[in-house]
């Protein structure tokens, strides 16, 4: 029996940088939750989670201990924003990227080891899409990075005569006051 148990330096180690903390903590504690749920009947993979917070600064700084530290050969990264800061810093160092919650992922090599687990954002926003055709008036309120902006231009073809405003905020920002009042007025 003990020949045959895993020592922890033989399992397989994964790096999983999620927002676990910050305005995006739920997307990043569902999906720790779904892969410990997931481990549960693997004994020979070893999941390192980091914390972006849903920065960038702090995604690439986690990606780095990861690989240097950890020595992870595959990292799992979530929000679009993330995924496509890392990108090109997987291809550089040869990580295996998996990507989850990220529709806006834009992939532009074609020799990546990136997996996608994600839509496209064209193919999501088709339910809204159908949704808001209802509407004769449509204000765009959306996040101030590449999501929100491929968002943001996906409704902006199909709707472009019918948007009255457009609006955007920062991942950090708070208080949308000022934004919402403007969308308001329109």
């Amino acid at each position: 029996i003990i020949s045959c148990s895993q020592t922890e330096e033989s399992k397989i180690k994964i790096g999983a940088i999620l927002p676990l903390t910050g305005p995006y903590a739920i997307a990043g504690t569902d999906a720790k939750n779904a892969i410990d749920l997931a481990l549960e009947d693997l004994n020979n993979i070893k999941v390192i989670y980091e914390d972006s917070q849903g920065e960038n600064t702090k995604a690439v700084a986690s990606f780095n201990k990861l690989v240097n530290i950890d020595n992870a050969k595959i990292i799992l990264t979530s929000t679009s924003w993330i995924s496509n800061t890392l990108y090109q810093q997987a291809i550089d160092t040869d990580i295996i990227q998996a990507i989850i919650a990220s529709a806006g992922f834009q992939r532009s090599k074609d020799k990546d080891k990136a997996i996608r687990f994600t839509v496209q954002v064209k193919e999501e926003a088709q339910y809204l899409k159908e949704f808001l055709k209802k509407f004769n008036r449509i204000a765009i309120f959306s996040l101030n990075n590449d999501f929100g902006k491929l968002w943001a231009d996906e409704l902006k073809k199909e709707f472009k005569e019918k948007i009255v405003v457009v609006e955007t905020r920062a991942p950090t920002d708070i208080d949308m006051k000022t934004q919402l009042t403007k969308i308001k007025a329109q």
